[in-house]
């Protein structure tokens, strides 16, 4: 799947959270998009699946973003064009589409989507 039609799945919310995580890298002067830039930007907002889920498991949310702004702290700097999409974001999109789309049977990748990939590829 062409990396186009792929973002088109994702949906508002996480394409908004995608196009600000990637408007955060490019200010941090990061070389790639990642992860930790679209889990920040998702945990900002509270219209979408993590927040809930996370609380139901005990995780402190504002922990999670202290700890994800300090791993952006370890990211290489100087970049002075536009990013690069990390490709751990594609294969977690890919992941997520699967799920969404063969296990669940929905038409658009939620942010919960993408944690149980996230999740899923920790095994």
């Amino acid at each position: 799947m062409n990396l186009k039609s792929l973002f088109a799945k994702l949906n508002d919310t996480c394409r908004g959270a995608t196009e600000s995580a990637a408007a955060l890298c490019l200010a941090e002067r990061h070389y790639e998009v990642d992860i930790e830039h679209v889990l920040l930007q998702l945990l900002e907002g509270d219209d979408n699946d993590l927040r809930p889920v996370l609380r139901h498991y005990g995780v402190v949310v504002e922990r999670l973003q202290s700890q994800l702004a300090d791993a952006l702290q370890g990211f290489k700097t100087g970049n002075t064009r536009t990013p690069a999409l990390s490709p751990h974001i594609t294969q977690l999109i890919e992941r997520a589409w699967v799920l969404a789309s063969i296990e669940y049977g929905t038409s658009q990748i939620r942010s919960g989507y993408l944690l149980l990939a996230l999740l899923d590829d920790a095994d």
